[in-house]
């Protein structure tokens, strides 16, 4: 029980990260702040969910993510 909580928070805390740096990146980059980069992660999640449901696949979730 303990493993699976240190896992989820492991993982959500490296999502929360991965959309950090994504916002640091557009704001180095276009000195403005990119709101539709958090659509993309929706949209890869979801990808990720049905994915999921039907194959449980992580890189076909990877790969709808392009």
């Amino acid at each position: 029980m303990i493993a699976g909580q240190i896992i989820n928070g492991l993982m959500i805390g490296g999502l929360y990260a991965l959309v950090a740096v994504g916002f640091t990146s557009g704001v180095g980059v276009l000195h403005r702040i990119n709101f539709a980069h958090t659509e993309v992660f929706m949209v890869c999640g979801f990808a990720g969910l049905v994915i999921a449901q039907a194959v449980p696949s992580i890189p076909l979730a990877m790969a709808g993510a392009l």
